[in-house]
């Protein structure tokens, strides 16, 4: 239960600075595949948002990319030694919280995500509400034969449209059967050339599932939802996504040039509309950049050559790369503090601070074991255990707070475990200290 609580609290920390450094290389990418393609800069916001929840959970040995090259039947050598300096001393990015810290952030983070999450339940079982008590709309002449044009022209079926009071402008709701609700009263006054154009915009939605993407990027997104700038993406994604059915209902329609100018009027006719949008509908207005979108459509598309494109794709990976390995380089590691060990327990510092208390040392030590999996790609590095030396000199509560490889770890643990230390005394009474053990492990 302390390694998950260590762990959540390091993933929120970790979370706190890295979720800005990928939103900064992401505009940075995002510019370059501007003009490159509306997908491309969309499923770079995409990325973005799923490395933003991901990359605070990883963490990379650097030494594993850079194995010592050795023959499988070599041995190595094993170096060890004892820390009874605090977690944050070490210099392995290993930061020291008090309990009542660790406490107040895992209850933080809990309920922030229980709101997330009954938002995003709420805004579906309300989405969905609408859609049931929306009413068949009736169609005929022009507008029946427009539908069912465009239901041909995007693949997307017999696509029901109704008619709802609780949407000021067409969205598309629903998963499995989508469906295209329109205000009431929308088709009785719209042009046949707006409604051309909504029409087309919604069943690019359609066609593209944007719908369920939308709902998956929701529920993707909630590990980090708390963060400011993880809504700075998701809004990214809406405006991308936009422009990317603007590109392919322009296609579909009478140009870009007709179809910028029928935008602009359904904008305006549907300018007074109060009512309050489902939260996750997909609608022709979603991401609140109209004027981006008209000026992307009517700006003279520019082909790229095939040097150049690679040239942008190329700048696009060193950016993320670096970004996400600066991010891993400064990782920062929590572990709880000595709160969390037994009252009669002390801090390593605290025992080197008093001058009244000996330390701990070492009085049996156990080799640690060379995996032998790793004689064949070793690395060199340090695997730092946290333990607490009982008054009898037995390790007990081992655990690994800092990782050099999963076969490592567990040769130091099964070491350690058989070790025995002289315990620390105050006053000439043993004592319970929590420390930590460095184990160096080397092949030179």
């Amino acid at each position: 239960m302390r390694e998950l609580a260590d762990w959540t609290v390091t993933y929120l920390l970790n979370a706190a600075w890295q979720v800005p450094v990928v939103f900064a290389a992401a505009w940075l990418s995002a510019r370059l595949m501007e003009r490159l393609s509306a997908r491309a800069e969309h499923r770079t916001w995409v990325g973005a948002l799923a490395v933003a929840v991901v990359l605070p959970a990883c963490h990379l040995n650097w030494t594993s990319l850079f194995p010592v090259a050795m023959g499988a039947g070599a041995a190595g050598r094993v170096e060890t030694k004892v820390s009874l300096a605090g977690a944050a001393s070490h210099g392995h990015g290993l930061l020291q919280l008090p309990v009542w810290a660790v406490s107040a952030l895992l209850v933080a983070y809990g309920c922030a995500l229980l709101f997330f999450a009954v938002r995003l339940a709420w805004g579906l079982w309300r989405t969905e509400r609408i859609r049931r008590q929306a009413s068949p709309a009736t169609l005929a002449g022009e507008i029946e034969a427009s539908r069912d044009r465009y239901c041909r022209k995007f693949g997307v079926g017999d696509t029901e449209i109704a008619v709802s009071p609780a949407v000021s402008g067409p969205v598309v709701v629903g998963m499995r059967r989508p469906v295209l609700l329109v205000p009431e009263g929308f088709l009785d006054t719209v042009a046949a050339a707006e409604w051309e154009t909504a029409l087309a915009h919604e069943f690019a939605h359609i066609e593209r599932r944007d719908f369920a993407k939308n709902v998956l990027y929701g529920a993707l997104s909630l590990p980090v939802a708390w963060h400011p700038v993880a809504r700075l993406v998701a809004a990214r994604i809406a405006e991308s996504r936009e422009v990317v059915c603007d590109e392919m209902a322009a296609e579909a329609v009478q140009g870009r040039k007709e179809y910028a100018h029928s935008l602009l009027r359904l904008a305006q006719g549907l300018a007074g509309g109060q009512q309050p949008k489902p939260l996750h509908a997909i609608g022709i207005f979603d991401g609140n950049t109209l004027e981006r979108r008209v000026m992307t459509l009517l700006r003279k598309p520019v082909e790229m050559k095939k040097a150049r494109r690679l040239v942008s794709v190329a700048a696009c990976v060193a950016m993320a790369g670096l970004a996400c390995g600066s991010a891993l380089a400064l990782r920062m590691n929590v572990v709880g503090g000595a709160a969390a060990a037994p009252a009669s327990t002390m801090n390593a510092d605290q025992a080197k601070k008093d001058a009244k208390i000996t330390p701990v040392h070492i009085v049996h030590r156990v080799p640690p074991v060379y995996p032998a999996e790793a004689k064949k790609n070793p690395v060199d590095g340090s695997v730092v255990l946290e333990a607490t030396i009982m008054t009898d000199g037995t390790p007990e509560n081992v655990r690994v707070v800092k990782s050099l490889r999963a076969d490592y770890d567990q040769s130091a643990l099964d070491a350690v475990k058989d070790w025995r230390f002289a315990p620390a005394m105050k006053d000439g009474v043993p004592i319970e200290v929590q420390t930590h053990i460095d184990i160096h492990y080397s092949m030179k």
